[in-house]
């Protein structure tokens, strides 16, 4: 019978690679915590009576797993073993707290884990916080933190950070500050900051969803010039002093939001890629309700649908962008235009089934023009719809009232079309003003 010279020669590194595997399985150790004094809740032989002495017998891998009690730490916990996790045995966040007054974890390590705690710094510092040789993968799971600073405060470069089922309190700053990763997760997480709820300078794309974020000071959410990527925010209710949404570099995706700014915009994007929102509610903004500005790609195209907006200013503001959809939306600005489309915001938007209200100024004033107008109510106190439009435009099916001006302004150029059918008009100047076109048809107009 041949012999397998393949496997006979590989077997030796085989050999050590399974017999590293095995030590290194066998380094992997549990240590457990317990201040209660009788058996611990592991049923180990063997415990520490506090998490610095375990944090200083541990191993790379190790898992720190502590009973249920309060643990009054001397000082700062300095976590300098990679991969370890450091948990409450239970669970249930609320059975363990650790407390110091000072901040109360200093991750130096590569990819550490926190899980199932409450942590209490008494003084004004961070809950977590990280420091040299802080690298890697981190996750945060299942913690309450309360703090006189920014919960968890994260300064050194990292690879992806994962943010669930957290309870954050800062009292002074920041629930959330990233200076630099690849990506983060957060998810099912309350934030009430006194400043930023989530503050990320630089990543990529970063996904957050399922989450209730309040700022009493600042923004809720802040993705700064150099967090780039096509960010993706699902499922969030935020409650803001200043901007609710700030994503300097773009979105990707704004779904299910529930928002509202007491002292500036809604949402705020500058808007390098395109955008799919949908299900979006601002409720209050003392600025513009959505605001799109700085867009690098003039072809982009935005996607809207269903979406509720209601703002001191402009409601939809757009500054810079390819062609628009916009299928379902209600609009209303107290001093400003329901929809604003400024020079720069070029393409045949198609905008449909829309209700519009502007007692102080325009429904939509589209600077560059527009495509289609199809299924709304608009009322406004100066023009219905303003388009000195580079498009072609049609506007069928619809109401539009105002108090001082035209229904409906169109400066077509002569190379351009309109049509105008099965719209009920009444206007405080001309029902409609055309300048110029190539052809305008206008049917079943009253």
């Amino acid at each position: 019978m041949r012999k397998d010279k393949s496997l006979k020669k590989s077997s030796p590194f085989l050999f050590v690679l399974m017999l590293f595997s095995f030590f290194s399985v066998a380094r992997a150790a549990t240590l457990v915590v317990d201040n209660s004094g009788g058996s611990n809740c592991e049923q180990t032989s063997s415990s520490y009576s506090t998490i610095h002495d375990a944090v200083d017998a541990s191993s790379d891998g190790d898992t720190i797993s502590i009973c249920p009690g309060t643990y009054n730490e001397i000082s700062t916990l300095q976590i300098k073993k990679d991969n370890l996790i450091i948990q409450g045995y239970s669970g249930n966040r609320d059975d363990v707290t650790v407390s110091v007054a000072d901040t109360v974890f200093k991750i130096k390590a590569t990819n550490v884990t926190f899980k199932n705690l409450t942590i209490q710094p008494t003084i004004s510092k961070y809950g977590i916080t990280d420091d040299e040789g802080a690298k890697g993968s981190h996750t945060f799971e299942n913690l309450a933190i309360s703090s006189g600073d920014t919960a968890i405060y994260l300064q050194k470069k990292a690879k992806n950070l994962t943010f669930n089922n957290l309870n954050l309190n800062s009292t002074v700053k920041d629930g959330i500050y990233v200076k630099q990763c690849t990506q983060a997760n957060v998810s099912n997480t309350t934030i009430n900051a006194a400043l930023i709820g989530i503050d990320i300078e630089k990543s990529g794309k970063n996904i957050i969803k399922d989450s209730n974020i309040t700022s009493t000071g600042d923004k809720g959410i802040n993705l700064n010039w150099n967090a780039n990527g096509a960010h993706e925010l699902t499922n969030l209710i935020i409650n803001s002093k200043d901007i609710g949404i700030y994503a300097k570099r773009g979105v990707g995706i704004l779904n299910n939001i529930t928002l509202s700014s007491s002292n500036g915009d809604g949402i705020w994007v500058g808007n390098k890629y395109p955008i799919t929102a949908k299900h979006i509610n601002v409720s209050q903004a003392a600025g513009k309700a959505f605001n799109i500005k700085n867009n690098d790609n003039a072809y982009n195209i935005d996607k809207f649908s269903d979406i509720n907006l209601t703002s001191t200013r402009e409601a939809l503001y757009v500054a810079k962008s390819g062609k628009l959809t916009i299928d379902g939306m209600n609009a209303t600005s107290t001093n400003g235009d329901a929809i604003s489309l400024a020079l720069d915001a070029k393409g045949a938007h198609e905008i449909s089934n829309v209700t519009l209200n502007a007692p102080s100024d325009s429904g939509i004033y589209a600077k560059h023009g527009l495509g289609s107008l199809t299924d709304f109510n608009i009322t406004a106190k100066k023009y219905g719809v303003y388009a000195p439009s580079y498009e072609n435009t049609s506007i069928q099916r619809g109401f539009i009232t105002t108090t001082s001006d035209n229904a409906i302004h169109i400066d077509s150029g002569d190379d351009k079309t309109l049509l105008v059918e099965d719209v009920v008009i009444s206007a405080g100047n001309y029902g409609i003003q055309i300048k110029r076109s190539s052809s305008a048809t206008i049917n079943r107009v009253c």
